[in-house]
C-alpha cells in the first residue's frame, strides 16, 4: 500500500504499460513536472517496479519498462479505472 498510495506511481506505471518508453513519452502522457517524474522513476526503480535501459549505439538512449512486479500492478490499475467508470468518479 505504501508504494501505490503515491498518486503518481499508478499514473506512471499505467503510462509505461507493457512496453519500453522514453522519459518524454511518459511526461507527455501525464501532467507531471520533470523533477517529480525523475524522482518517482528513481523510486520505482529502487523498489523493483521499473527497470531503466541505457543504449549507446549512436547516441545515448534511455528507456523505461515495467518489471514483473510492475506488470502485476496493471490489473489493479484497470480495476480502479473500471470502478471509476461504473461509479462515475
Amino acid at each position: 500500500m505504501k508504494l501505490i498510495c503515491d498518486f503518481w506511481v499508478l499514473n506512471i506505471v499505467d503510462a509505461i504499460g507493457g512496453r519500453e518508453v522514453r522519459f518524454g513519452e511518459i511526461e507527455k502522457s501525464i501532467p507531471i513536472s520533470p523533477a517529480t517524474l525523475t524522482n518517482r522513476l528513481k523510486k520505482l526503480e529502487d523498489q523493483g517496479v521499473v527497470v531503466r535501459h541505457i543504449e549507446t549505439l549512436d547516441k545515448q538512449s534511455v528507456t523505461y519498462a515495467l518489471t514483473k512486479k510492475g506488470r502485476d500492478l496493471l490489473p489493479i490499475i484497470l480495476a480502479i479505472k473500471q470502478f471509476s467508470e461504473i461509479h462515475s468518479i
